[in-house]
């Protein structure tokens, strides 16, 4: 699977997001409060989980290296980097 669901609210993509992961992914959207997604090591992602990120609107931790995915998740919320004291 190229979805980890980790502890709290956080999603880590890592390589290709499939169309059978799309109902999943959107059920722990729906299900989970204020969700978070890394999408920094992501690769190909199906339109389904595309559409997904857009209907949801995650706050995103990292932005996939493909220029076109990039742009097309732009007006997502993005997290915050923590500064360091």
């Amino acid at each position: 699977m190229a979805i980890c669901y980790e502890d709290g609210a956080l999603a880590r993509f890592a390589g290709a997001a499939t169309v059978e992961e799309a109902l999943d992914f959107a059920g722990w959207l729906a299900g989970t409060e204020a969700p978070q997604v890394d999408l920094a090591e992501a690769g190909s992602i199906h339109a389904a989980v595309l559409q997904c990120l857009l209907a949801f609107r995650p706050t995103l931790h990292g932005l996939p290296a493909d220029a076109f995915l990039s742009a097309c998740l732009a007006d997502l919320p993005k997290a915050t980097p923590k500064s360091e004291h």
